[in-house]
């Protein structure tokens, strides 16, 4: 016996893509689907439906959930959902965003995420994820973002333990042994 509620049309179509029955629902049932925008904007970011998203967001908060959207789409590595709904949340969820983005190696959105104007210390654990995991390509467009300013040991730490000697190479020359802010 199944106790589950039947899946909800909008979260349905936003899923899977399709972006005439998006429009339609959001034209035609909007108290009906009202409670279900976050998620369908999560899920059409995370399977990168970008005219989905496009769709959704002035319907949807993409705030909601900690900026799950975002986070999904950074970790699927949809550039274009993420440039979108960059323009709609908060700096915190894009360094969290920046996080997934390096851990999973999707160097376009870590580019285009850095390029929004990440700290310093975002920077550094999104090059310890990009380090631990062997991404040379996200961990060499990080380093080129921090500025002057001299890395924790901790991305070289990981880089080398995981036996990734590209990343060790990038970055020996910009981290500090001495600032041991690591984990």
């Amino acid at each position: 016996m199944n106790t589950q509620p039947p899946p909800n049309p909008l979260v349905n179509a936003a899923e899977h893509g399709r972006l005439d029955d998006v429009v339609d629902l959001l034209r035609n049932n909007p108290e009906d689907a009202c409670a279900q925008y976050s998620l369908a904007l999560r899920l059409a970011a995370r399977f990168g439906h970008v005219d989905c998203v496009r769709a959704l967001l002035p319907h949807s908060d993409a705030r909601a959930l900690e900026g799950a959207a975002l986070v999904a789409a950074a970790k699927n590595g949809h550039k274009e959902c993420v440039a979108l709904l960059c323009e709609h949340t908060e700096p915190k969820h894009i360094d969290m965003a920046l996080c997934q983005a390096s851990r999973f190696g999707h160097s376009a959105c870590v580019e285009l995420l850095v390029s929004q104007g990440t700290p310093v210390q975002s920077i550094n654990k999104a090059l310890q994820n990009a380090a631990h995991q062997g991404h040379a390509d996200c961990v060499a467009l990080l380093i080129a973002h921090r500025g002057d300013t001299v890395l924790d040991i901790g991305a070289l730490v990981k880089a080398a333990k995981h036996g990734h000697a590209k990343c060790v190479f990038l970055l020996m020359g910009v981290s500090d042994p001495k600032n041991k802010n690591s984990k």
